[in-house]
């Protein structure tokens, strides 16, 4: 039996090798013999005049031909696609004439070419591909002639849509090259067609139908055939395994509708030569015996007797050599003669002519060969540049204006190119170019590499911001230049190759290798439970509120988390007194009850040392900080808001901190102890108002979330000064004091422990001057903030965009003496406020950004299903749930402690009013699928609900939402409409900020949808609040978190938006390495969301002119100039509306004085995070004095001023409308003119914590 078996296994092997070689045998027949049959027989049903026909031989009584019978995929054919779809679109052509009906002809031809190729699939077997490829010919020919024709007839600009949408679509008969599932390849072209069908039936709508049928009948053509497709030939063109030699097939013409035959060809003209004999067909094999083979299956082991040993020289797997010829050689000696290659077909063989060309606003540049002086220029704004099958090429690409192509360019199928490139908006992609070079000499934010090895990538010094992306690519290098060095000085980078997959929940997850293993591997909890990616533990005391409590010569230590305070660390050890102080200014100023003196923290040349201090001061200070008691353990606070002032002249705000349950004493409650001086002076010197020190000279809590467990601590990068005690300040006749209870508003339950949120309500009666409150939580640490006089306007500040976006590292801002890159302007702001102390602290939105949710660990699960619809429906846990609290109570707490903007929110009362990072990115800018799907909408809700609480210090269970006037417990608030998303109405804000000057906080973010902003609800109780405002306010600012009057970005939304943008479609499928370009939600392009965000959008527009139409209404009818205040663009800008001047510009522009319509949008954004890449500063620059007739049909005109002519080292700007740098703004109003003025604070040098002023005035309102 074994014997059989091997005799049985050798038998198959000699088969397997005689099939091998007869394959081989017959590829070299073919090969030899002519394709000129093949082509003949396709080319028959050609539109061009064939030649005349040759006489056919005499039939031979032996070997009768009979035609092909016609299949039943090919009656369907011409039933539903040629008679159909494709005799009724050619009538059509035909009665619309000239250059139409010839393109359309050559369609005819060509869809008679594939059904001819069809017939011949049904009857025959597969061929070889280089057979296959010569049956090709006539469909290629056909292919290029209707490309031709378009180029032919460029000047006929009435039809170029028409040429556009053929050449375009025929490409779909490309369909007979692609497997396994060529009908989408079919729906592919046929949507590249409708773009250009589409203008066809726009240009001649109610004009000539002959054309809108003609256009209609394309596309049916199209769909016909992907149907027929769908049907028939579904994995790919369907062959005959039991049929004919494919290149012995005679087709038959297209059958009629009534199934007549054809007629037969016509005689060969008179006086023709015979036609030469036919060439002798080779002679036939002999039929097998199948008795033959069962007698050698018989001989069992036998068989292999005649077998010899094969050496390793005749081996081919071992020799290359043979492998070309495909068989053994029987004996040493010279090889058998190698066979010719076979020749191309003459379609192929053509090598295509260079092209460059302008189609609509694509730039097609192809087929360049050995050429370096390829120019593409005068480029603008909307065009695209694709770049294909070019080789040993340099090509430059020029912008028109300032050398900016705003959409793309990609490089698809080039070898050995190169790219010479002044600026990008969008990005430039690589595609299957292997040996590429590219050269940005201006800026581009992203360059794409897909499937292409040996790339070298030359950036300039203002491209250093861009995004790489690569996959399935090696060796590529990125040549940075050198700092410091000139021009053509470069340094190379190799791009990393090397990626980790591990195994989560039955799905591969791959990440770069990175020394963050925290994230790759998430930690568990005793409890079993993940624990967070963001962990926060107590404060310890001296560290309340951002200032660590210190006596004289002391060193601040590190920050250690959960442990007791270490004592206090001996400054010798740790920096050496200088040998002499610089001399110290000190004012002194008489009031009554003893004298008032301080001094400048900051003696010029010392930095690090406050002025030395008297045996008093420094005999005060040896009684070490003071100690809460009862004994509170902080996590985060104080935090201070500011309400408002009401009628009364009392000022209403509002105190609360965050406490761990284990580890404080709550019998008593916690009580806030408040004191105050109306003749206690504030002085407008260098000096600040934290108990006689700079607020920004102490040291910072940045080490909050330091792993120093040492007990050594690191140096502060902030000086301590010294503190003076409320001795230096005698109290007053005037003096007051006073205790507010703490109220427990609610409590977070989480992995770690309990934690309660108290709120201290504050009411400060208002003197006739400014003055400081000092405070005390359980009579610890004092602290201060300031409030105005009654009759005072107050001086506040604004920001947003707090928070540094993902992928940022914030060490790139940090500049000498900062703690982090979070610092540097805040330090400004507290500068400021320590010369001029600011009475308001006004949050325009993203005070901090929420994005990093989306690495909890119980959220990588639904971030991993790959489409939308399994998002949409995905439930929600309870794992999901308990993640997003945990996060958001983290964060918030974290945040909010952080350096030096725990100085400022514990020294300066807040307003804040949220925009989508608060919440999440892009929140209610998403369709409304995903906004109401249960993960999405319990981000949304949880979100708005640690806003107002950490941000508001609102809590709707406790505070209530019943919309009446009066009726919340913080009276600036006004209850908007229910949100469609969030289960909560928006939380509005009308505050006093002087007897002239009100400002309106719109909450934009709490009813959005993708095609609202708020609510009419809301507006309209809003607008009811604004109209009873008193007569004397001059001054209304609204706050929207995004800017309402700003260069719009519509074209690039519209490019976004379209099916058809491929980098979408490469993201959504995971190509290219394209997932950053895509959101995590709905595979959108993640600049989409911040697009729809902006008033500008296409879908707020209408909403957009209606609010502003209502806005000009009650500043008219109210003599009340209305400024409006944004963030969110990580710019500073200032845009106008004013009353349009008619008569073409020649009629003389209105006053502003005297002008209401006349409305500043001043832009303070970002005071932490980057500024947007060079290149899309540039393109928003050059869109800001562009005209926008939106609102001329209200008489209403809007545009950009230049306030930027100069930069902050004083040279000249190109571009005066935008500056991309980090900012805040300081406001107060001119009592003396009326003006309010807006101190925009753009940071000189990144990271150097000091600011320029740039001021812009709002006038005050002096209209009848």
């Amino acid at each position: 039996m074994s014997t059989n078996a091997q005799g049985l296994n050798s038998l198959a092997t000699i088969i397997k090798r005689l099939e091998a070689a007869t394959s081989r045998l017959e590829d070299i027949a073919l090969a030899q013999n002519s394709a000129t049959n093949v082509k003949q027989a396709l080319d028959a049903p050609s539109g061009h005049p064939p030649p005349a026909p040759r006489a056919p031989p005499p039939p031979s009584a032996h070997a009768p031909v009979a035609p092909a019978e016609v299949s039943q995929s090919v009656k369907v054919f011409d039933e539903l696609v040629i008679a159909g779809k494709l005799e009724p679109f050619l009538r059509v052509a035909g009665e619309i004439g000239g250059p139409v009906k010839e393109q359309s002809d050559l369609v005819g031809n060509l869809f008679r070419n594939l059904r001819n190729l069809i017939h011949c699939a049904a009857v025959s077997t597969k061929p070889s591909d280089a057979t296959f490829m010569s049956m090709l010919g006539p469909l290629q020919s056909e292919i290029t002639a209707v490309n031709d024709i378009k180029d032919k007839y460029r000047k006929e600009r009435e039809f170029g849509n028409h040429f556009s949408a053929l050449s375009e679509g025929v490409p779909a008969v490309g369909w007979v090259t692609v497997s396994p599932k060529p009908a989408p390849y079919v729906g592919e072209m046929r949507d590249s067609a409708t773009f250009y069908v589409n203008r066809v039936l726009k240009d001649f709508k109610d004009k000539d139908q002959k054309h809108i049928d003609w256009a209609r009948g394309f596309l049916a053509l199209l769909d016909e055939l992907k149907k027929y497709v769908t049907e028939y030939h579904t994995t790919g063109l369907a062959w005959n395994p039991k049929g004919g030699d494919a290149t012995q097939f005679k087709g038959a013409s297209v059958t009629s509708a009534t199934g007549a035959p054809p007629p037969p060809p016509p005689p060969p003209p008179a006086g023709a030569p015979p036609p030469p004999p036919p060439a002798a067909a080779p002679a036939p094999s002999a039929a097998p015996d199948p008795s033959a083979v069962f007698a050698q299956i018989n001989q069992g082991a036998d068989i292999t007797k005649g077998l010899r040993k094969v050496n390793k020289e005749e081996m081919t797997h071992k020799n290359p050599a043979l492998r070309a010829s495909g068989t053994v050689p029987t004996a040493s000696g010279p090889g058998p003669r190698r066979p010719s290659k076979p020749v191309k077909p003459a379609a192929l063989q053509t090598k295509k002519p260079p092209k460059m060309e302008l189609s609509g606003n694509k730039w097609s540049i192809e087929n360049y060969e050995n050429d370096s002086a390829v120019v593409v220029e005068n480029t603008e704004l909307s065009h695209v540049v694709n770049i294909f099958n070019c080789k040993n090429t340099t090509i430059q690409v020029r912008g028109k204006i300032n050398g900016v192509v705003l959409c793309n360019i990609s490089v698809v199928n080039c070898k050995k190119t190169s790219v010479l490139i002044e600026s990008l908006v969008a990005s430039l992609s690589i595609t299957s170019s292997p040996s590429f070079t590219v050269q940005i000499t201006g800026i581009t934010p992203t360059i794409q590499v897909d499937n292409s090895d040996s790339g070298q990538i030359y950036l300039s010094k203002e491209c250093l911001g861009v995004e790489i992306i690569t996959a399935k690519c090696s060796a590529i290098n990125v040549s940075i230049p050198v700092e410091g060095e000139e021009d053509g000085v470069f340094v190379e980078r190799a791009v990393p190759e090397m990626l980790r997959t591990t195994v989560q929940n039955g799905k591969l997850v791959t990440n770069i290798v990175e020394h963050n293993a925290y994230y790759q591997q998430p930690q568990v909890g005793s409890d079993g439970r993940y624990l967070g990616v963001e962990t926060v533990t107590p404060l310890n005391e001296p560290w309340v509120g951002g200032f660590q409590a210190q006596a004289q010569g002391q060193m601040p230590h590190a920050q250690l988390q959960g442990r007791v305070p270490i004592p206090p660390y001996s400054s010798q050890t740790g920096y050496p007194e200088p040998s002499s102080h610089p001399p110290t200014w000190i004012p002194e100023i008489k009031i009554p009850g003893g004298t008032y003196a301080d001094y400048s923290p900051y003696p010029g040349q010392s930095p690090h040392y406050g002025p030395p201090m008297s045996a008093v001061e420094r005999a005060s200070m040896s009684g070490g900080s003071p100690r809460m008691d009862p004994h509170l353990q902080m996590m985060c606070g104080p935090l201070l808001r500011y309400d408002t002032v009401d009628d009364h002249g009392v000022w209403h705000g509002a105190a609360m901190v965050v406490t761990a349950d284990a580890g404080s004493q709550y019998d008593p409650h916690p009580m806030l102890h408040l004191e105050w001086d109306p003749l206690r002076p504030v002085h407008a010197t260098v000096a600040g108002h934290q108990r006689g020190r700079s607020i920004s000279s102490m040291p910072s809590p940045i080490s909050a979330v330091s792993s120093n467990t040492s007990g050594i601590p690191p140096p502060v990068p902030y000086p301590s000064t010294p503190v003076i005690t409320s001795r230096s300040y005698p109290p007053s006749h005037a003096y007051q004091q006073t205790d507010a209870p703490g109220h427990e508003i609610w409590v977070y339950r989480g992995p770690s422990g309990s934690f309660t949120f108290w709120r201290f309500l504050i009411q400060i009666p208002l003197g006739p001057n400014e003055m400081g409150v000092r405070y005390r939580l359980n009579m610890g640490q004092e602290l201060e903030f300031f409030v105005p006089g009654l009759n005072q306007n107050m001086r506040w500040a604004a920001h947003s965009c707090n928070g540094f976006s993902a992928g940022i590292n914030p060490d790139d801002f940090r500049g000498p003496g900062h703690a982090s890159g979070y610092d540097p302007l805040w330090k400004d702001l507290l500068d400021k406020h320590a010369q001029r102390p600011f009475h308001a602290l006004v949050g325009g939105g993203d005070q901090l950004y929420c994005d990093a949710m989306m690495r909890e660990p119980e959220l990588q699960g639904f971030l991993g299903l790959k489409t939308p619809k399994e998002k949409i429906s995905a439930p929600l846990t309870d794992e999901i749930a308990l993640a997003l609290d945990r996060f958001y109570f983290s964060h918030y707490c974290l945040e909010f402690r952080r350096g030096m903007f725990a100085k400022a929110n514990s020294s300066i009362p807040m307003v804040n009013m949220l925009d989508d990072h608060d919440l999440i990115d892009g929140f209610g800018s998403y369709p409304d699928d995903l906004q109401s799907s249960p993960v999405f909408k319990t981000i949304g809700s949880r979100g708005y609900f640690f806003f107002l609480l950490f941000q508001c210090f609102t809590v709707d269970e406790v505070d209530g939402i019943n919309p009446s006037p009066g009726m919340h417990t913080f009276k600036s608030t006004i209850i908007g409409g229910d949100g469609p998303w969030i289960p909560a109405p928006g939380h509005n804000i009308l505050t006093y900020l002087g007897p002239q000057t009100r400002m309106l906080l719109l909450d934009c973010r709490a009813e959005r949808k993708k095609d609202l902003v708020c609510s009419q609800t809301t507006y309209d109780r809003v607008f009811w609040h604004l109209h009873q405002l008193p007569q004397q306010v001059k001054h209304v600012i609204i706050q929207l978190g995004i800017p309402i009057a700003y260069p719009r970005m519509n074209f690039l939304e519209t490019v976004l938006e379209s099916k058809f943008n491929p980098f979408t479609a490469l993201a959504q499928n995971g190509s290219l390495g394209l997932s950053n370009f895509v959101n995590k939600f709905n595979k959108d392009p993640e600049l989409l969301d911040d697009l729809n965000d902006h008033w500008t959008a296409k879908s707020h527009k209408r909403e957009r002119n209606w609010f502003i139409e209502q806005v000009q209404a009650f500043s008219k009818a109210r003599r009340i100039r209305v400024t409006f205040l944004s963030g969110d663009v990580h710019c500073a800008a200032v845009g106008y509306f004013k009353t349009l001047a008619r008569g073409g510009g020649k009629a003389p522009a209105i006053d502003p004085l005297g002008d209401h319509r006349y409305m500043l949008n001043v832009v303070t954004s970002a005071i932490v995070n980057t500024p947007p890449p060079a290149a899309v500063l540039k393109t928003v620059g050059m869109l800001a004095d562009r005209p926008h007739k939106t609102m001329h049909y209200c008489d209403t005109d809007e545009s950009m001023i230049p306030l930027f002519r100069t930069d902050t080292d004083g040279t000249s700007l190109k571009q005066p409308y935008i500056m991309g740098k980090r900012n805040y703004t300081s406001v107060e109003l001119d009592e003396q003119t009326g003006h309010l003025n807006f101190d925009i604070r753009i940071e000189r040098a990144k990271g150097v914590g000091e600011t320029v002023g740039y001021l812009v005035q709002a006038p005050p309102p002096c209209w009848v």
